[in-house]
């Protein structure tokens, strides 16, 4: 593994690594080693890929570099990108009810610890499992403030990495934390209507694609396939 490490740091930029280990932290990855192979493994493809279109598609060594890119952007796609959109997306949708949940146990009375481990008990969901999992790290000698701040590190929303630094600086300064985390609720689910406006207004756009690229040559082929079976017939 560190010769992997070593490298991965001779190859690749600095850039380059530090965006991928934030995607992997992203996705509460623990392990660096995991972005190490990654690229590894990334480069070594792309060689072969390389050297096999050379051969492959009439030596254009302009398609084959052309190749590798679309290689390189696919991949990244597959192994990261998608991945951390749908957990931001499913974050986002736990978050609304979960903290919901939460303000109601902090306006019953009970203290932060106390009102996290009853809302991850009454809510099972992506979001109440990750956080009833750092929820175990105070039993051994970590602190729930240093619990907090690292398990913002790995959230891929800004709004919920926004509630979350709400808390742990209320949780510190003694601030009010419910109308803190209510306001930030509010922009959530403004965040969230907006998304779902945009959604929407996407939709004319996604059907005339598929008009396009799907239902015009299928009427066309309906239209001319008579004179196609004559042609051949």
């Amino acid at each position: 593994m560190q010769i992997n490490e070593q490298l991965v740091r001779k190859i690749y930029l600095k850039n380059t690594i530090l965006k991928y280990e934030t995607k992997y932290t992203y996705l509460n990855g623990y392990n660096k080693n995991y972005v190490y192979n990654f690229l590894i493994n990334k480069l070594f493809i792309s060689i072969l890929i390389l050297f096999f279109s050379f051969l492959l598609l009439g030596h254009s060594i302009v398609i084959s570099v052309l190749v590798v890119i679309l290689f390189n952007i696919l991949y990244g796609y597959i192994m990261f990108d998608r991945k951390l959109l749908l957990r931001q997306k499913q974050l986002e949708k736990d978050s609304l009810f979960f903290f919901e949940v939460l303000v109601l146990s902090l306006k019953s009375g009970k203290n932060l610890n106390q009102a996290l481990a009853l809302t991850c008990d009454s809510v099972d969901n992506l979001l109440s499992n990750e956080i009833k999992d750092i929820m175990k790290d105070t039993k051994y000698g970590t602190s729930l403030h240093e619990a907090l701040i690292n398990y913002e590190r790995h959230i891929p929303s800004d709004s919920i990495r926004s509630i979350i630094n709400t808390i742990t600086e209320t949780y510190i300064s003694g601030k009010d934390m419910i109308s803190s985390i209510d306001k930030e609720l509010d922009l959530l689910e403004n965040k969230r209507v907006y998304d779902i406006k945009t959604y929407i207004n996407k939709l004319p756009i996604k059907i005339s694609v598929i008009s396009v690229f799907i239902l015009i040559p299928l009427m066309l082929l309906l239209i001319l396939s008579p004179v196609i079976l004559d042609y051949f017939s």
